[in-house]
C-alpha cells in the first residue's frame, strides 16, 4: 500500500491553492510593472531636467565629449594598470607588516614591553592620522629631507603609506583574533595541531576572516 502511494508523488494542489498562488504571480508581476514605469519615468524626468538647463552645452563640452573621452583613454588605461600594481603590492605589505605588528602587541613579559609600547603607538599614531594627511606628509616630507636611498618615486611612496596605514588596521584585526583564543586550547588537540593558542592561522580562523 506504502508504495504506490510513495511512487504517485504529493497530491494536486487544491483549488484554493492554485487560486492563492495565481494571485501572488499576478501581485508581483504587477508591482514589477509599477516598479518598473515609476523608474523609467523619473529617468525621463531627470534627463529632461539636466539636458535642458541652461549650462547643459557647456558641461557636455566639458565632460562628455566622446573625442576627448578616446583621446584620454590610453592615460586611463595606464593608470588602471598602475593602481592594479600598487594594489597587489600594498595588499601584501600590509597583510605582513599587520600580522608582525599584532604579534608584538601580544607578546607576554616585562623584557617586551618596549616592543609593546611602540607596536601601541605606531597602531595609535597611524590609524589617527587620515590617508590624504599621511600621503602628503611622506610624499613630501620623505623626499624633502634629502637622505640618502630615500626613494621619490610617487607611486613608491603612495604604496608606502597605504603600507603604513592600512596594516595599523589590519594589527588589531588579527591581535583581536590571536587574543580570542583561549589558553586551554593549549592542551588536547588543538594543540598537537597548532602548538600555541597564539597561532597566527588559528586565530585568523577565529576571527572569521578566512573561512
Amino acid at each position: 500500500m506504502s508504495a504506490p502511494a510513495a511512487a504517485a508523488g504529493p497530491p494536486p494542489p487544491s483549488p484554493l491553492a492554485r487560486e492563492r498562488a495565481a494571485y501572488r504571480r499576478s501581485r508581483s508581476r504587477r508591482s514589477t510593472l509599477i516598479a518598473l514605469a515609476s523608474t523609467l519615468v523619473f529617468a525621463g524626468l531627470l534627463v529632461a531636467a539636466v539636458a535642458g538647463s541652461p549650462g547643459w552645452p557647456r558641461v557636455r563640452e566639458t565632460f562628455l565629449d566622446p573625442q576627448v573621452a578616446w583621446e584620454s583613454l590610453p592615460a586611463v588605461l595606464s593608470g588602471l594598470w598602475l593602481n592594479l600594481r600598487v594594489l597587489v603590492v600594498a595588499e601584501l605589505g600590509v597583510l605582513v607588516l599587520g600580522l608582525l605588528i599584532a604579534v608584538l602587541r601580544t607578546l607576554r613579559g616585562p623584557v617586551f614591553l618596549p616592543v609593546r609600547l611602540l607596536a601601541t603607538g605606531y597602531v595609535d599614531l597611524f590609524r589617527g592620522v587620515p590617508l590624504l594627511v599621511a600621503l602628503y606628509l611622506i610624499g613630501f616630507g620623505l623626499p624633502a629631507l634629502r637622505l640618502q636611498g630615500i626613494p621619490t618615486d610617487a607611486a613608491v611612496l603612495g604604496t608606502l603609506t597605504l603600507v603604513l596605514v592600512y596594516s595599523a588596521y589590519v594589527a588589531e584585526v588579527f591581535r583581536a583574533g590571536i587574543e580570542s583564543v583561549h589558553p586551554s586550547q593549549a592542551r588536547g588537540p588543538v594543540h598537537e595541531r597548532w602548538f600555541r593558542p597564539d597561532t597566527p592561522d588559528l586565530s585568523v580562523r577565529r576571527d572569521g576572516h578566512c573561512e
